[in-house]
This record gives structure tokens, sequence and C-alpha cells, in this order.
């Protein structure tokens, strides 16, 4: 387990995956655009979200889910540990959560075009959404506005709970 001070998304990050082992973001990038391509005229919904616990370090988990409705899902996982947060952090944790989810997304968005596919059109068939571990029920209510505000300042579609799936369910499971 490698702690880390700050949080960094890159092309290099390292996700895992059940189908392809240890990708880079770049490479899940690609396998995103093959499964794409593999059934253009499938609907998909694409959901970036991260979800983080605090034990002695801090445990994040960054989910990318791709489901091609009614066909499938394929997703990549990656955890990371950092030592700056307490459990009485919360802001600072979500705000965290949210910059992950974010700098993902955009990487995203960017690398999708290589390969023709763009994700903010609302006239295709895929659907991306950035997923937050926030809701209206919970210490996370006060904070909902914040971080609407932010994903929204780029332009980008999200859900909450209990619709944020990718950050309340599966990368809640890797980041305990």
């Amino acid at each position: 387990m490698e702690v880390c001070d700050e949080v960094k998304i890159d092309k290099d990050t390292l996700l895992q995956s059940i189908s392809r082992g240890t990708v880079t973001l770049e490479e899940a990038a690609r396998y995103i655009a093959e499964y794409i391509n593999d059934e253009p005229e499938a609907e998909y919904e694409i959901a970036v979200g991260t979800d983080s616990m605090t034990y002695d370090v801090t445990k994040f988990a960054l989910a990318i889910i791709v489901h091609r409705k009614n066909t499938g899902a394929i997703f990549f996982i990656k955890r990371m540990y950092h030592k700056q947060y307490k459990k009485n952090m919360l802001h600072e944790k979500l705000v965290a959560e949210t910059q992950i989810s974010l700098d993902t997304s955009l990487y995203l968005l960017d690398e999708m075009l290589k390969y023709n596919i763009d994700l903010t059109d609302e006239k295709s068939n895929i659907q991306f959404k950035v997923h937050m571990d926030i809701g209206h029920g919970g210490p996370t209510k006060e904070y909902i506005d914040e971080l609407e505000g932010w994903v929204k300042a780029y332009g980008l579609k999200y859900e909450i709970k209990p619709n944020s799936y990718a950050s309340s369910t599966i990368a809640n499971k890797y980041s305990k």
C-alpha cells in the first residue's frame, strides 16, 4: 500500500479491471472506445464516481463504469491511500472525491475525442455523468449546492444519492 500526499490523475494512472487486469487510464479509454464501437447503436451510460473511507489513512476508490444498457457493463477501479485526511474532515474528503472524479472525467472527455466519441453530445446514445457520494439525507446535504455547482461549471451532468451508484455503491465497496 503506497500512501500519497496528493491525488493525481493522469494518463498513466493505474486502474484494475476484471476483464483487462492492470491498465493505465489511457488504455482504459481505448478499451471503453472499443467496447462502444463493438455495438455503436446500443445505449450507454458512463459513470465516474469516487468514495472514501478513513482509517489510519484515507482510502479513496475511483470507479469508472461503462454500462451498455440491457447487455452488460465493464468497469475500472483505482484505489489510492492518503494520510492527510482525518475522520472529521468530511468537507475536505468530499472535495477530494469530487476532484478525483472531475480529473478523471475531463481526461476521458478529451481522450475519447481521439476515437471520435463525444461524451458531451446531447444527441448521442451515450450519457456521461459524474456520480457524487452526497445526498439529501445525512451530513453531506450541506455540501450539495457547492459540489453540484462545481461539476456544472465544467458543463457536466451528475448524479447524487440515491442515483449515484458509481460512487455510493461500486466505489464504496472498494473503499472499505
